[in-house]
């Protein structure tokens, strides 16, 4: 048997879903179960561990995605071999992300150390002791990018792309949203950013589709948080610029391929975690300190776009080369 172990639901974000498709491919041939986190209250926390704890002993094989609800995997670490698969930086660093938010920069302390307990990133010290504690030891690593990878170094292990295919898609519907944002509204994921961006562009609509504790503004129409695959599709499909501003490392942003596999151009920090994805030849790359004073003027805007549309083939060879598409 196979078991699949993730912190949330599929409808929570990339990795929910990621873990969902694969039990589900899983499942066609073998006996699987899925474990995942359904309400964050003690109860049903301790029962999911009660259940994981069990079925572990019965499993030839036990996937994890992501597991900071799980603590009892550090128990079963001892006495199994766990494959990781890494959608954030959690097993390196408390906070997941590899970013100082009171400092409003990438962290370079090394994680779990005495000095990354007593640096204040913005990570409560709490949280950070239960991450200490509770860290399993995983015993094979699967990677879901090549920066990813290296960053995990020394961690070893096989760069496999996740196992969703974006089929390249030529939607002929009216192009109505100029910028878009998909995500969770806080620092890290730098909506601030985006609403500094719409607000210094006020000609430009700006479309966001999230949830969290930054809130918009009225250069920003707030969509809220929406669960349906194919609404956001529709979305991704209907805009001219996607906008990427994370400020953290993340592994593999979903969003983003999605965006490129519309022939929608993206705009991202130099910084991110798809750098390597997202160059002349398949969208925009910027190194931005300042978001608040990016001004993308109409005929640099049309510009973006009309350039990338020119290079839909070299998009879609670059992309081959990092992804599995259809």
């Amino acid at each position: 048997m196979v078991l699949i172990v993730n912190d949330y639901l599929p409808s929570r974000g990339g990795a929910g879903e990621i873990a969902l498709l694969e039990s589900s491919i899983l499942g066609a041939n073998n006996n699987m179960k899925y474990v995942c986190q359904k309400k964050a209250n003690f109860i049903s926390i301790l029962w999911k561990n009660i259940y994981l704890l069990y079925w572990s002993f019965f499993s030839k094989k036990i996937i994890v995605h992501t597991y900071s609800s799980f603590p009892v995997l550090k128990i079963i670490t001892m006495y199994r071999n766990v494959l990781h698969v890494v959608h954030d930086y959690g097993y390196i660093c408390p906070a997941k992300s590899l970013y100082n938010s009171n400092e409003n920069k990438p962290c370079k302390v090394q994680g779990y150390s005495l000095k990354c307990y007593s640096t204040n990133c913005g990570y409560s010290k709490l949280k950070k002791s239960y991450q200490f504690i509770t860290r399993p030891s995983f015993h094979a690593f699967r990677f879901l990018s090549p920066l990813s990878k290296s960053v995990m170094k020394p961690y070893k292990g096989e760069i496999i792309p996740n196992i969703r295919t974006f089929p390249f898609l030529e939607l002929k519907v009216e192009k109505d949203i100029d910028l878009l944002f998909v995500g969770r509204y806080s620092i890290d994921k730098g909506y601030d950013r985006f609403i500094q961006l719409a607000q210094t562009n006020p000609k430009l609509r700006a479309v966001s589709l999230g949830a969290g504790p930054l809130k918009s503004n009225s250069y920003v129409e707030d969509r809220g948080w929406v669960k349906d695959k194919e609404t956001i599709m529709s979305f991704v499909a209907r805009t001219r610029l996607l906008v990427y501003p994370s400020r953290q490392l993340d592994a593999d942003p979903i969003i983003v391929k999605l965006a490129l596999s519309l022939s929608v151009p993206v705009i991202i920090d130099s910084f991110n975690a798809h750098k390597d994805l997202v160059s002349d030849q398949c969208g925009l790359q910027y190194v931005i300190d300042n978001w608040d004073v990016v001004s993308l003027k109409d005929h640099h805007f049309r510009a973006i776009v009309s350039q990338y549309e020119e290079n839909l083939y070299a998009r879609e060879e670059e992309l081959k080369r990092f992804y599995s598409v259809d």
